[in-house]
């Protein structure tokens, strides 16, 4: 934040400085033109679900006497003056303007041909943003002319917001300070009519800005020596002598959010989620039969603001809900109530599978053992989890019931209606038992049961053997 305001202070004393130099432009100016590199991937069916990220991504032939720094020194004539290049997304709604980023690339002193700039190859221009189907993405390129003073202040400028955290356009609240610096940046930059060169490509929606991969932007005459330019072969040596442009990348994810780092102390969004993940962690002074219930209570509230205040999408969100969980203490292992609308278990599943560790079932043994029952339990397939051929017992009853086939023939013998959390065990020779509620063929109602799952010795993570057994106790 102390960065944030001595960016502000600069901008604003940018503000009095000296109206800007009189523009003189040649007679014949050269035109910007762009081409587009289509993306290979087909688009994804919810499009609405990821975010896209423009970033700044390479300059070939960047180099003082190329064409493109000669058609500038050409066009812009004035004296003690330098060229400011910038790039600018908007993101429109209908009529309306929802989120607008913008960089400034380099500055240009046409007269000794230096060049002045913090922008690195893969600089975040517009940062990670979600798009409704029927958004608009629009890119520009500019070229203005400002005094040697004004360039000055520039540039330091473009050295402090270097050191900002970016701030996520979709993070309500933070879009206006973005949009506070993006409007004094562009009356320092100059009026549009200040604008010798500049270039608007729109995306007309969503997914036509998905099937491109880079926009590149360069002088328009100079179109036939950059045909054969490849954009993502960047180490070709033929690029070191083609002209010169500006290479814009449009990159998708689909989750900005680390569940590890998400309430890291400095990470943008610790700030806004702490005083809910204290609620969580507050639950565990309840008494103990009302602490999970609580928990889960103040995770729900926590998605809640997630949706409405982050305008994250459901990945990031259950992402968050994990992250603040584990940070309350609370036990997946040992409760279900997680399922009353903060994460599923199949969400539990998959971020374990990511190796993100929560709860008391940390062993290899446990968490395989879980995969089983939680497949079981779902009703889907278990020849993932079980080798070719299985052997089952029901050892509930005087005579004992026993079956051999492979998995599929087994789930249709029991069914698995109830999953015992927190009854994990060890059992002799590497078994594992659980409690649970299960219903065998015959039976019309379901029953508590120990259920003891024994591993191949040839393939240690595939169930061999299942026996139902008696609960204890």
């Amino acid at each position: 934040m102390q960065r944030l305001m001595t960016v502000v202070t600069v901008l604003l004393s940018l503000l009095s400085l000296e109206p800007w130099a009189a523009v003189t432009i040649a007679q014949t100016r050269p035109y910007l033109d762009s081409k587009v590199f289509p993306r290979a991937e087909q688009v994804p069916m919810r499009l609405d679900q990821w975010y896209l990220t423009v970033t700044a991504d390479q300059w070939p032939g960047v180099k003082k006497d190329d064409s493109l720094w000669k058609k500038i020194r050409d066009t812009f004539k004035t004296s003690d003056t330098k060229v400011v290049v910038t790039a600018k997304t908007d993101i429109e709604r209908g009529d309306t303007a929802i989120g607008q980023a913008a960089k400034v690339l380099f500055v240009f002193d046409p007269k000794d041909g230096k060049i002045e700039s913090t922008v690195e190859q893969g600089s975040v221009i517009l940062p990670a943003t979600r798009l409704a189907p029927t958004d608009r993405l629009v890119a520009r390129i500019g070229f203005s002319e400002t005094t040697s003073e004004r360039a000055s202040a520039l540039i330091e400028i473009m050295n402090k917001i270097e050191k900002i955290p970016a701030v996520n356009a979709y993070t309500v609240g933070a879009l206006s300070v973005t949009t506070s610096v993006i409007d004094v940046l562009t009356s320092v930059i100059g009026k549009p009519e200040d604008q010798n060169w500049r270039l608007s490509k729109t995306f007309p929606d969503a997914a036509e800005t998905y099937r491109t991969e880079y926009l590149m932007v360069f002088a328009a005459d100079d179109r036939p020596a950059l045909e054969t330019f490849e954009p993502r072969k960047p180490s070709d040596g033929r690029n070191s002598s083609l002209p010169s442009l500006v290479l814009l990348k449009l990159s998708w994810r689909d989750s900005v959010i680390s569940r590890d780092t998400v309430l890291v102390a400095g990470e943008q969004f610790q700030a806004k989620l702490q005083p809910l993940v204290d609620r969580i962690r507050d639950a565990r002074g309840l008494e103990k039969d009302r602490v999970a219930a609580e928990q889960v209570k103040q995770c729900v509230e926590l998605r809640r603001f997630v949706q409405t205040q982050l305008n994250l999408n459901e990945k990031d969100e259950i992402n968050i809900a994990l992250a603040a969980m584990k940070a309350g203490g609370y036990d997946p292992d040992r409760s279900s109530q997680h399922q009353d609308g903060c994460f599923e278990q199949g969400d539990l599943d998959a971020a374990r599978r990511d190796g993100f560790r929560i709860g008391s079932c940390t062993s290899q043994t446990c968490l395989q053992a879980q995969k089983f029952l939680y497949r079981w339990l779902k009703k889907e397939t278990l020849q993932q989890v079980t080798t070719d051929s299985i052997v089952w017992a029901d050892q509930r009853k005087a005579r004992v019931e026993e079956g051999q086939g492979d998995a599929g023939a087994f789930a249709k013998t029991c069914e698995l209606l109830r999953s015992g959390y927190g009854s994990y065990k060890p059992e002799p020779d590497g078994a594992v038992s659980f409690q649970g509620k299960v219903k065998c063929k015959g039976e019309k109602d379901c029953s508590d049961a120990k259920i003891v799952l024994s591993y191949s010795e040839d393939k240690p993570d595939k169930v061999v053997r299942i026996d139902v057994m008696k609960p204890e106790g």
